[in-house]
């Protein structure tokens, strides 16, 4: 029998890899750019992102929100309504454009931003209400 690779028939176990391998990059490419745009317009999909690529920072934005609610007229009927962006600075976190919603005084639901500075122990340093 004659093994010579210049001879084999098409077909063969030797191609088999490459050509599954063509036929799943495309799906490959599609399901990347489905995440990545995931990753911006979803704030749970960003939020999963941003814990497992940058644990600091995540950490920064659940202590930043916490802290939003607090400030909250009645805290109890307060909601995070844009989770904000969360920035690295020297000595810990600056977070900014978080949105609050919180019961309005005629009812209906009024929103505040808030900016908060959070030191690298986790702690608020400082967090400021915006009216709108």
């Amino acid at each position: 029998m004659n093994m010579d690779p210049s001879r084999r028939t098409p077909g063969t176990s030797v191609e088999r890899p490459r050509r599954r391998f063509k036929a799943l990059f495309p799906i490959f490419i599609m399901a990347m750019f489905v995440l990545a745009l995931a990753a911006q317009e979803v704030p749970a999909v960003r939020d999963m992102f941003q814990r497992w690529v940058d644990p600091a920072a995540w950490q920064a934005g659940q202590v930043c929100r916490q802290a939003a609610l607090g400030l909250a007229a009645q805290p109890e009927y307060a909601r995070i309504v844009a989770p904000g962006d969360v920035h690295a600075t020297q000595n810990g976190f600056f977070v900014d454009k978080l949105s609050v919603g919180e019961m309005g005084q005629q009812g209906g639901e009024e929103r505040f931003v808030v900016s908060c500075y959070i030191d690298q122990l986790g702690q608020v340093v400082r967090a400021d209400r915006i009216e709108r």
